[in-house]
Parts: structure tokens; C-alpha cells; sequence
């Protein structure tokens, strides 16, 4: 859990941080375990993780952005 709290805070510093609130922390840890995940490797699991979250956020950002326009 500290170490999502640690990367909502550099991505809430770094980036629009509006995807930070839909990241639940347990899911993840579910997600790395399941995944056998060593322990050691997590951080960096979940910084990519995160990566992949804000990329997710931004394509539909723009795709919300497209559609309003189109009106």
C-alpha cells in the first residue's frame, strides 16, 4: 500500500492526476500477487502499471474531446 500511495503522489506532482482516484490499491495487490509477482519487483510492476493506467485515462480523454466536438 505504500507503494501505490508513493506513485499517486509523483504522478499527482508529474501529470493531470484526474485517473489517480479510479486506482484501487487492493485491486492491485490482488493483481501482483496473483501474477507472482517477487516482492521485490512490485514498485516497478506498479510504476508501469500506473504508466499504463494515465495512458489508458488520456486516450479516452481525447476520444471524449473528439465526440463533443463532433456536436
Amino acid at each position: 500500500m505504500l507503494a501505490v500511495l508513493a506513485h499517486k503522489m509523483l504522478h499527482t506532482e508529474e501529470n493531470d492526476s484526474e485517473y489517480i482516484y479510479e486506482i484501487n490499491g487492493q485491486k492491485l495487490f490482488q493483481q501482483v500477487k496473483s501474477l507472482k509477482i517477487p516482492f521485490h519487483r512490485w514498485y516497478n510492476w506498479l510504476g508501469d502499471r500506473f504508466s499504463q493506467l494515465q495512458k489508458v485515462h488520456q486516450e479516452e480523454t481525447i476520444t471524449k474531446e473528439q465526440e463533443m466536438h463532433r456536436w
